[in-house]
């Protein structure tokens, strides 16, 4: 079988770049990161049930 690694890397390139790119986009527009946020918002409306 033969195959051609080259369309895989650029790929993978291709969503190394993307994920790079939004990882420094989500970090400079909020302070914490999505699972962060989402946990911090339950465990806040956790503490209004006591």
């Amino acid at each position: 079988m033969e195959e051609e690694t080259g369309p895989a890397l650029v790929a993978l390139f291709c969503f190394t770049g993307a994920a790079m790119l939004s990882a420094v986009a989500w970090t400079r527009r909020f302070r914490r990161g999505p699972l962060e946020y989402l946990l911090h918002t339950v465990t806040r409306l956790v503490g209004h049930i006591k």
